[in-house]
């Protein structure tokens, strides 16, 4: 499957696993996606900006950070944050297609 991703500031038209429906979910193939020019921009600009300029810039997000770190370690937080965790940070929404698994 191909996904549109950013990864380490940089945005990658890269080859990924096949997802599977989880309990409760639909699995959709996706015909189209919505790349927006105003959304997807600013987090492209925003992953070249510092963990602290972010923090400075989006205080809210502190509170999300600190539930992670309780979660699943302060290294995975950090690296997660700074698109180092090797997944990267999928790109589009308001897909349409067609269902083709239920969870």
């Amino acid at each position: 499957m191909r996904q549109v991703i950013l990864r380490r500031g940089h945005v990658r038209n890269e080859t990924v696993p096949s997802p599977r429906a989880s309990k409760g979910s639909l699995l959709i193939e996706v015909a189209y996606s919505c790349i927006s020019t105003g959304t997807e921009a600013s987090v492209v600009e925003a992953s070249g900006t510092s963990l602290i300029g972010r923090a400075l810039e989006q205080p809210e997000k502190l509170t999300k950070a600190a539930r992670m770190v309780f979660a699943e370690g302060l290294g995975r937080t950090i690296a997660k944050a700074r698109g180092d965790d090797g997944f990267g940070q999928p790109l589009g929404y308001s897909v349409a297609g067609v269902v083709v698994g239920l969870g």
